[in-house]
Order: structure tokens, then sequence, then C-alpha cells
């Protein structure tokens, strides 16, 4: 059976040499492949937990990633949220289980959880690959025009910079959800719409002679931000 996180962690700093750290870590590493082989769904969680702290030591966890690629796809919001943690550690952009996040996403994105989907988009605008971010960005889109929630809104905005940056050719696409964001009465939201139109001014230089014309208005609402 393995530690608790905090007993682990524990044990960690209280080693008293580099040997006693490497037994201490072989030995739980070793727990936790043999607790995966059959993982309950209650044990998967804190598992996932105790991975992310030793990916942090600089352990190679690629074999947990599946697992965690399985936790990100739980109904519960509690599982799901670790499992997304766990993705965001253990994972990275050119990793083959792209493909299976970007389903997880579609399905997250299309939740009627407002909290749900914004996990999906925090994951897009921070970590989203190449890949995924062509296999979201209607759908983004779609949430963008059709939210009324200003921190599915704010997200939002902030996942279509992370499409723009990752595939230029939307940026075209993406303008559209621009007035909705600067028009909106949050602060917040309307900030990460100025990201997104700094962002596509960046990408798309031709934009800036059709961008003109809205300096004024423009100018109007960074002054409401102050």
């Amino acid at each position: 059976m393995t530690k608790e996180l905090n007993d682990f962690i524990s044990s960690i700093r209280n080693s008293d040499s580099l040997q006693h750290e490497r037994f201490l870590i072989n030995t739980e590493m070793a727990k936790i492949r043999a607790t995966l082989k059959e993982p309950s769904k209650e044990k998967l969680p804190p598992i996932m937990l105790k991975l992310i702290f030793l990916d942090i030591l600089g352990e190679s966890t690629s074999w947990g990633q599946m697992s965690a690629v399985t936790l990100m796809a739980s109904k519960n919001f509690s599982r799901k949220r670790v499992g997304y943690m766990a993705i965001t550690q253990l994972i990275n952009e050119t990793n083959d289980l792209n493909v299976l996040i970007t389903q997880t996403l579609l399905g997250d994105l299309a939740s009627t959880n407002n909290h749900i989907v914004s996990l999906a988009l925090t994951y897009i605008s921070n970590c989203g690959s190449t890949e995924i971010c062509k296999g979201v960005a209607t759908t983004v889109q779609r949430i963008v025009k059709d939210s009324k929630d200003e921190a599915v809104l704010k997200k939002g905005a902030m996942s279509l910079v992370r499409i723009m940056r990752k595939v230029p050719e939307l940026v075209e696409s993406c303008k559209n959800s621009f007035q909705k964001l600067l028009n909106s009465n949050n602060h917040g939201v309307v900030i990460a719409g100025t990201r997104a139109v700094i962002t596509a001014l960046e990408i798309e230089p031709r934009m800036r002679k059709i961008w003109k014309s809205f300096i004024p208005p423009f100018i109007m609402i960074l002054k409401s931000l102050t």
C-alpha cells in the first residue's frame, strides 16, 4: 500500500542521505506501479497527486500518463480536476496522448457544468498543442459566442489567444469573437479580450489597417479599465 502524499513528502524531506531518499522514492514508485495495474476510483486521485510530486522531483513518470488521461475523463468533478492537474504536469505538447486528450476536451467543452467547461478552457489556454488547438477552435469560438458566464468568457478569450498563436491561420475566424469580449461589463473579460485583439494584430499585420477605425472606441474601453 502506498503512503499518504503528506507522509511521503515528509519522509523525503527528512531523509538523512541521498541513498535513503532514493530508496524511499524507488519503493514508493514500485508500490504505485502495482496499484495502477488495478486502480480503484478512490485510489487514483491521490496516486496522481503523488506522481505530480515525483515528476517535479525529476523522476520519470511516463508510465502513469495513461492513468492521468483516464482520470481526466472522469465524470466526477473532483477526480476530473486532479486529472487535469496531472495531465498539465506529466504530458507535453508532442505526446501521442494528445489525440485522446482532444476528445476529452471536446466532451468537457460541451458540458452543461460551467466548472467543467472552465477546466477544459484553462488547459487549452495554458497547454494546448497545435493539434489540440485545431481540434477545439470551432467549439471554443462557439462557447465565447453563446456563453453568458463571465468566468467562462474570460477563459475562452485566453484560449483564443493560445489558438491564434498555435494556428495563425485561424486569426480571421477568431476575430469574430472580439466585439462581445470588449463589450463585456466584466473587466476581467475585457482585459482578456484586449489580449486577444493585441495577439491577433501581432500575428496578422493586415488587420492593423482595418483596426485603425476602431482606435477611438478602443481607447474608451481602455480608459474604462482604469
